[in-house]
């Protein structure tokens, strides 16, 4: 009885393009890091957002889903590694390695530049993300779930006898876990995370380091 009440759940969720709002909710818990514990910048702490384990798991059957559309249209771009399947750093190593044997070769000068975006999931733009959806064309109900997911986020922060609870906005950094696998990727995050993960075409990936390759 209670397995087919749970995908039943799921399934109407995936199909009505619904996320529950009481699986928005998180609870924050700010976590030292380290070598800053006297430190008075807010800065010093790392958030952790603790979510329903329900809302997770339908998360990466979003996730899942709009890999399965991205995959199957052939919209990944070739040289996106993160959120990729069977593919990690090592492959990204690996093709570094091979451009560099070539280019010394040949006699030509390699230049490497690394970038590394910081805070790239907490500055998720999620407008961005949705019309990243749109534009690879992303099934209706994924879309609309993708937008439900994003809208009435709820986090919460209780610390000794204060206890603080505000909407999560467009314009405030997200809290959403690191995933999406921390939102999905946007396409999530692309993602997430997505947040949404998701289905953007760029070289640049929200939450991976970035290689431009230049040759003089």
């Amino acid at each position: 009885m209670l397995p087919n009440y749970i995908t039943a759940l799921y399934n109407g969720c995936l199909r009505r393009g619904v996320f529950p709002k009481r699986w928005k909710r998180a609870k924050l818990i700010p976590i030292t890091k380290p070598g800053k514990e006297n430190s008075n910048d807010v800065s010093k702490f790392r958030p952790i957002s603790l979510l329903n384990v329900g809302g997770k798991v339908l998360e990466e059957f979003l996730i899942n889903r709009i890999n399965h559309h991205v995959v199957s249209h052939d919209l990944w771009n070739i040289h996106q590694y993160s959120f990729t399947p069977q593919k990690g750093t090592i492959d990204v190593a690996m093709e570094i390695k091979e451009f560099v044997k070539e280019g010394l070769a040949a006699g030509e000068i390699i230049v490497l530049i690394s970038l590394d975006l910081k805070g790239a999931f907490d500055a998720a733009w999620w407008p961005s993300i949705l019309n990243g959806l749109r534009s690879c064309g992303c099934p209706k109900n994924l879309y609309n779930l993708t937008k439900s997911y994003f809208s009435q986020r709820i986090a919460n922060l209780s610390t000794n006898n204060i206890r603080v609870e505000r909407e999560v906005h467009t314009y405030i950094h997200t809290y959403i876990h690191t995933y999406i696998h921390t939102c999905m990727c946007t396409c999530v995050h692309t993602y997430m995370h997505a947040c949404v993960h998701m289905c953007i075409h760029t070289y640049m990936h929200a939450c991976v380091h970035m290689y431009v390759y230049v040759v003089c």
